[in-house]
């Protein structure tokens, strides 16, 4: 039966980090967990180690050269395991995370272009329309003043010609 999940304690933390250290580093994770006397997995505490306690872990935000080399090693084909490794102190998870945050980023500005795009249309749009309202734009019926008179003058040069 799996267990319930649930946020970890600082207490467990700690309860963690003294079994690691009373065993001597991240060999056996069965023995740590019992050790730990927490009611977590092996691979619970496997796992919150290697994602969150591991003091190796570089917490900074993700620099330009991390992103690009992420992004290169994915139009490569490789792994999100093996683009981690090649970044120190980055665990998969922070780098599956990451790659998740680029998508999103480039969808939004996929989706700014696109507003932009549709925006500039509805803009136009809406100039067109104040200009067919001042009269600015000769649409079929609708002539500025003294269009009349040249029209009548030309129906009846035609009518003349032709009786």
């Amino acid at each position: 039966m799996p267990r319930e999940r649930r946020e970890w304690t600082q207490y467990e933390d700690a309860r963690l980090l003294r079994a690691i250290e009373e065993i001597g580093g991240c060999h056996s994770w069965r023995e740590i967990a019992e050790k730990a006397k927490i009611k977590r997995t092996d691979k619970q505490c496997r796992d919150r180690w290697i994602h969150s306690l591991n003091p190796n872990l570089n917490r900074e935000p993700f620099s330009e050269e991390e992103d690009e080399k992420i992004i290169r090693y994915l139009k490569e084909g490789r792994r999100i395991t093996d683009i981690a490794a090649s970044l120190k102190g980055r665990s998969s998870l922070h780098v599956k995370n990451r790659i998740i945050s680029l998508r999103k980023i480039e969808k939004e500005e996929k989706g700014k272009e696109l507003l932009k795009s549709w925006n500039s249309r509805k803009k136009k749009r809406k100039m067109e329309e104040e200009e067919q309202r001042e009269g600015n734009v000769k649409e079929w019926g609708v002539f500025p003043e003294g269009t009349t008179l040249v029209l009548n003058s030309l129906i009846d040069l035609i009518t003349n010609e032709n009786p």
